[in-house]
């Protein structure tokens, strides 16, 4: 359960996600909504919380399992089981693309699963604007991937700890 401290900082860490996003986005010289920017922030701000990131011991057997299990699932735990792994796969990628580029398993398969479940989700979204947000998700996953990875090197750059 959320307090008003927890909220706040919620939210303020929505707010850096959002800025940097633009940042991203205009050195980068791509057009995007606000409710796009909205929602990728919204993701950025949620997994960079370590409880919501994927807890079990490979992130590998967590997303094909999530996956499997949506092929499945009934409509509301799919969509869930769906959503996770798209955003899972982008995030993760997004901030830890050195570990995936050395991994047999890497940057390609979670880049298809991720891409794969985004464009799942947006057939059995019902509400017309979730439908074309995860669908626009899904054709671009490598641009927000881009982006992520941007966020990440602004995030490390950030940190008062690392030296310049």
């Amino acid at each position: 359960m959320f307090n008003k401290e927890s909220l706040s900082i919620a939210e303020d860490t929505q707010e850096f996600f959002y800025s940097t996003l633009e940042e991203a986005v205009e050195s980068r010289k791509i057009l995007l909504s606000p409710t796009l920017l909205n929602y990728l922030s919204s993701v950025l701000a949620y997994y960079s919380l370590s409880q919501n990131l994927c807890q079990e011991e490979s992130l590998h057997r967590a997303l094909l399992k999530k996956y499997i299990q949506s092929l499945s699932a009934k409509t509301p735990s799919k969509n869930l089981l769906l959503k996770q792994v798209a955003e899972e796969s982008l995030y993760t990628l997004g901030f830890f693309t050195a570990f995936f580029k050395k991994k047999i398993i890497g940057l390609e398969y979670y880049t298809n699963l991720g891409s794969n479940a985004y464009k799942r989700l947006s057939k059995l979204e019902a509400e017309e604007e979730k439908k074309d947000l995860f669908l626009y998700c899904g054709e671009n996953f490598l641009v927000f991937l881009e982006l992520f990875r941007y966020v990440s090197k602004n995030c490390l750059n950030f940190s008062p700890f690392l030296k310049k």
